[in-house]
Order: structure tokens, then C-alpha cells, then sequence
């Protein structure tokens, strides 16, 4: 399995400054090149970008993808059904098996949860998932693919008391 190492930033970043290509232009992406379920055609890019501040992790996706799809609206949907990033996040390798999976498609709805595999997990509630905001620039749903399609992008920026609230623990 990949590892990236996320970039530690010194001060606390703008909300704003987080959608800005300047802003990413210093963190060293990650290409994802594992594809699980290929069958055939073309393996479209996708790159990762990972950085937290002293409140939040923050991802940046960007996706190469000729056939969008986001269909899917309700928190914890099935996410996965569409055109969708993942990615997986475990504190503490070396004491628990437990691991946050949290789930974007490009219209930016969100499946976030932590357990020790896909079967026993607790999700995010609303309450928790409110303060998650995320950049897509997917707007709206999408019901099928358009000609013209060429990719989307994701910014997310998830606090440590999202993480906390939803294991017990306490991230930082």
C-alpha cells in the first residue's frame, strides 16, 4: 500500500487561500496508479495533495475523468456508485485497526467513517459533517456524462474535531 506523508503547515490557512492553485503549488502531490477494478480502457489520472494546519487535514484531488458522474446527494450515500476519490486515514497504525474512510464524489457529497473495517463502521452525523466544508468544481448533480467532460477537483479541509467526534479520539 502507498504512503504520502502530508505537509505540516505553520500557520492556520484562510478558507479561501485552500481553493487557490498557489496555495497547493508548495505541497508535493501523490499520483494514484492502484486501480482495484480495471477492467479496461484508459486509466485517467488522478492526483492527491495532502496538508494539515493546526485545526484541520486538508486533501486536494484532482481527477482526469472524460465520464463524470454524481448522482448520488445524501451524506454516506453510495458515493462509490459515482465519480468519487477516497481516502484513508489511520492515526495510529500501531495500535489500532481501526481507520478513517472518507468518501467525496465530484459533486462534493461526503461518506465519512471510522472502524476497523467496511462492515463495522460508525459515520458521520450531520451535526459532524456540517463543519466539513468542500470545494468541488462539479456543480450540482450530474446524471450522466457530457461531451466536453474533462475532469473535476476537490478541496477538503477536514477539523481535527470532526475526526475527534466521530472515534473518540483525540487528533491534533
Amino acid at each position: 500500500m502507498q504512503q504520502y506523508i502530508l505537509s505540516r503547515i505553520a500557520d492556520r490557512v484562510h478558507l479561501d487561500a485552500l481553493y487557490d492553485a498557489a496555495f497547493w503549488a508548495a505541497i508535493p502531490a501523490a499520483g494514484v496508479d492502484v486501480f482495484p477494478w480495471y477492467q479496461s480502457g484508459v486509466r485517467q489520472k488522478t492526483s492527491v495533495r495532502l496538508a494539515c494546519d493546526s485545526e484541520r487535514i486538508i486533501a486536494e484531488f484532482v481527477c482526469e475523468d472524460a465520464h463524470i458522474t454524481s448522482r448520488i446527494i445524501e451524506l454516506n450515500g453510495p458515493v462509490w456508485t459515482d465519480s468519487c476519490v477516497e481516502l484513508f486515514v489511520r492515526p495510529d497504525p500501531d495500535h489500532s485497526r481501526s481507520y478513517f474512510n472518507v468518501e467525496i464524489n465530484a459533486c462534493g457529497t461526503l461518506l465519512m467513517a471510522w472502524g476497523p473495517d467496511r462492515h463495522k463502521r460508525q459515520y458521520i452525523d450531520f451535526d459532524g459533517a456540517k463543519d466539513v466544508k468542500i470545494f468541488h468544481s462539479q456543480e450540482g448533480m450530474l446524471k450522466s456524462e457530457l461531451p466536453g467532460d474533462l475532469g473535476w477537483r476537490i478541496v477538503a479541509p477536514i477539523p481535527f474535531h470532526v475526526f475527534n467526534r466521530l472515534s473518540g479520539l483525540k487528533l491534533s
